[in-house]
């Protein structure tokens, strides 16, 4: 059975600055996300909101609401968006979460939730040949003003994407 892919906000933030949202549809078909990665997405009126509401009215992306009563114990310290896409990911049975946040990956491990990061995103894209360069979409998102390593894609591809 396919995974039922949930995203957390930076991500999402990072391929939409980069106009790199389409790489959803083309690797998972749909991506879920809880209300609070929605409001963190859509909270400030600039290009990126515009580019996932509009994905989410595509339906490329699926606002999936969530109960707090429905998230497993985890740090006070994570972010909602965070808290809440964990707690979607515990829903199905072979969930795959997007999401960078190193304190995050590690809760994700706790519960042993597969996870990806946007840079293996980009170097799976890659492989696929749904993007020409995981080295350019980087260099584009670095120039956004997210953060993200080169050196990183350079560990991903050694050890196999």
């Amino acid at each position: 059975m396919a995974p039922v892919v949930i995203a957390d906000a930076v991500p999402l933030i990072a391929l939409a600055k980069a106009d790199l949202l389409n790489l959803l549809q083309q690797l998972f078909g749909r991506v879920h996300l809880p209300p609070a990665v929605q409001h963190e997405c859509t909270a400030k009126d600039n290009a990126d909101a515009r580019k996932i509401t509009q994905a989410i009215a595509s339906s490329v992306l699926v606002v999936e609401s969530i109960a707090a009563e429905d998230f497993p114990p985890l740090p006070r310290s994570l972010g909602e968006g965070e808290k809440q896409a964990t707690g979607l990911a515990l829903r199905y049975e072979t969930p795959l979460l997007i999401m960078d946040d190193r304190l995050a990956r590690k809760q994700a491990r706790k519960y042993r939730i597969d996870f990806i990061g946007t840079a293996r995103l980009l170097a799976l894209a890659e492989k696929k040949g749904r993007l020409p360069s995981a080295e350019a979409a980087i260099e584009t998102m670095r120039a956004n003003g997210y953060r993200i390593s080169l050196d990183l894609l350079t560990k991903i591809r050694r050890k196999g994407v």
